[in-house]
């Protein structure tokens, strides 16, 4: 699997963040083990994480174990559990980033099946400041933030989205335009024509939530894999 040529030779090791924690309600299924291209969308999002990363982990709600779990554990995962109590997209990142043991975080929601290599790598490359620092990046897609698929520097971000999830907060894009407006922690985000150079289709970004969700990928990886 190809990434971008000026992620190649970071010295920064990463752990791949698997979010899969969510309730699957229009879905009406369990989305990690749905199958897309005869592939378990976690298996998938493992694949596409693992050539990129040092550690793969699966941040899931506690109750959520089980199948799913034995599923991460199987294909080399390391599971996590959110923080009792708390819910949402924001728990998952905080439980993944919080228990890293890289200094970066790519993190990705276990419902996107089709994501680019290439765009990931493009993304890595992003976070790392000329200086040596390490910032978020962000991709940002019909005016909407993608805090679901980015680059999180672990030990800043572990420690702001605890803050955010004590404080009541359970949006990781109002914890990223929090930190964009105060610049801290430091955070870029990346626009579509950035984006449109790795993935023109922007494939990546396509989830599946509904039965119709999965019908449409389901058609689609008969032709992209």
């Amino acid at each position: 699997m190809r990434v971008k040529p000026d992620y190649v030779g970071k010295a920064v090791p990463l752990s791949g963040i698997v979010l899969a924690g969510g309730r699957s309600e229009r879905l009406g299924r369990s989305k990690p083990l749905v199958k897309v291209g005869g592939r378990m969308l976690l298996e998938r999002a493992a694949s596409v994480l693992r050539p990129l990363c040092g550690e793969l982990i699966l941040a899931l709600r506690p109750e959520l174990g089980g199948e799913i779990a034995a599923a991460g554990a199987a294909l080399g995962m390391r599971v996590v559990g959110d923080a009792e109590g708390y819910g949402g997209p924001l728990a998952g990142l905080q439980a993944g980033l919080s228990s890293a043991r890289h200094p970066l975080g790519l993190a990705l929601a276990v419902d996107h099946p089709f994501v680019s290599a290439s765009l990931l790598g493009f993304l890595i490359s992003e976070a790392h400041l000329g200086s040596g620092e390490l910032r978020a990046v962000v991709p940002e897609v019909g005016g909407k933030l993608q805090p679901t698929l980015a680059v999180y520097p672990s030990g800043p971000w572990g420690r702001r989205s605890g803050e955010c999830l004590a404080g009541g907060e359970r949006s990781p894009t109002a914890m990223i335009k929090e930190a964009i407006a105060i610049s801290r922690p430091a955070v870029v985000t990346i626009s579509e024509d950035q984006i449109a150079g790795r993935d023109p289709e922007m494939l990546s970004f396509l989830d599946v939530d509904t039965l119709e969700d999965l019908e449409r990928a389901r058609r689609m990886a008969c032709n992209i894999g």
